[in-house]
């Protein structure tokens, strides 16, 4: 399949797709990096994120993937890719200071270390932006957006990406989304 002009080589120098599971990744994947990539958005990180699944690479910063439980997509799995957008970051900086006494620790640390009020403004926001990055990174637990993907035959197809849902929101619109994109590609997926 040809994208924006680019062969299928030429895609996959781009993209960082590795030969052993290029077959696998659903067009609407690909042209969703292609998206990504015009828009000067790091393509890497979601390819380092299937590398890290194919077991070609040892470690990610990342959560560990996840399987649905809930329900359309329920028997899809996802793992999550970090961009470090706004949004990515304020998540995981709400999800680091709501984690036991995080943020009391942050602040009591800035109080010392603060010479006036003024300071303390300042330094409150840094410190916990630092916090939340070195403690996520350190314990592979950065949250982000997803890549939408199913095993299948002991390989995983890799279907598409999609921002993060909130907490308890309806993803059945994602499981609409890949049965128009993704079913005629691999419709033994959907059987």
């Amino acid at each position: 399949m040809k994208i924006f002009g680019y062969t299928e080589e030429e895609q996959d120098i781009h993209f960082g797709i590795k030969p052993n599971y290029k077959h696998r990744l659903s067009n609407l994947l690909k042209r969703q990096l292609q998206e990504m990539l015009d828009s000067g958005r790091d393509v890497d990180a979601v390819t380092k994120e299937i590398n890290y699944l194919e077991g070609l690479i040892n470690e990610t910063k990342t959560k560990k993937e996840a399987q649905f439980n809930k329900g359309k997509l329920r028997g899809f799995w996802h793992k999550h890719y970090f961009l470090g957008t706004i949004k990515q970051i304020a998540v995981n900086t709400s999800n680091h200071i709501q984690a036991s006494d995080n943020f009391q620790k942050i602040n009591e640390e800035t109080l010392i270390s603060s010479n006036s009020l003024n300071d303390y403004a300042n330094n409150l926001p840094k410190n916990i932006l630092k916090s939340t990055l070195k403690v996520k990174k350190e314990n592979s637990s950065l949250t982000g957006d997803w890549i939408i993907y199913i095993p299948y035959d002991n390989l995983n197809y890799y279907l598409m990406l999609s921002e993060h849902s909130l907490r308890g929101e309806n993803t059945d619109h994602l499981y609409e989304k890949l049965i128009t994109e993704c079913q005629e590609q691999f419709p033994f997926i959907f059987s």
